[in-house]
């Protein structure tokens, strides 16, 4: 069964010399949101840039390095990072209060 998120999307629209706001709250699986912003991505990026980005994409499909790496529900080893305030924090402590869900954020470009 796939993972429903809720997900309010709005609309800004001009009509009649003003912007008007129309919000809905539609249910998208995770990987109905992902295509949906994959396609909406690919629409504003140049097609010489995308095509960059698709080489790249399979010349990594092709190196077998998904199957290298960690899978949902894997263990991952202990290790310890510093919180927004400089406080190292271990995963093993945040394990102890329950669940830890990891989220890899790899910057802005």
């Amino acid at each position: 069964m796939p993972i429903v998120f809720p997900t309010m999307i709005i609309f800004y629209m001009w009509v009649a010399d003003k912007w008007v706001v129309d919000k809905r709250r539609i249910e998208m699986t995770l990987q109905d949101e992902l295509n949906a912003l994959k396609t909406k991505s690919e629409t504003r990026i140049p097609a010489e840039k995308l095509a960059v980005m698709h080489r790249a994409t399979e010349d990594l499909e092709k190196s077998g390095l998904k199957d290298k790496v960690p899978k949902v529900g894997d263990r991952a080893p202990d290790f310890s990072l510093k919180d927004t305030e400089g406080s190292l924090v271990s995963l093993r402590s945040l394990l102890e209060r329950g669940p830890v869900v990891l989220s890899f954020y790899r910057g802005g470009w």
